[in-house]
């Protein structure tokens, strides 16, 4: 992934962020990031409002609530919150 010198630091936004992105777009992940890839759930019903994380969390701890698409785009979800947490200094990880 992002080598030390790389990761988020109070004055490096800008590099970061492109090849943070980068590194999304290289995982399959940038479309849950930019928000392309709903979560199914969101897109059942019109009407219905998106999930929150914490919603979407719940609803995968239950599998009589969930689908394979939905684990599947949970899953996602963990996995490009996860290189996001662990491409930034320790000191940053707490404005995740």
């Amino acid at each position: 992934m992002l080598n030390a010198e790389d990761m988020l630091a109070s004055t490096k936004y800008p590099m970061w962020a492109y090849m943070i992105k980068h590194v999304m777009i290289a995982t399959q992940l940038w479309g849950i990031v930019i928000g392309f890839d709903e979560h199914p759930a969101s897109s059942s019903s019109p009407n219905s409002p998106s999930p929150s994380r914490t919603d979407a969390n719940n609803a995968s701890s239950s599998p009589h609530q969930s689908t394979s698409s939905q684990l599947k785009w949970d899953g996602k979800d963990a996995q490009a919150h996860a290189l996001i947490a662990l491409s930034v200094k320790c000191h940053i990880v707490s404005h995740i």
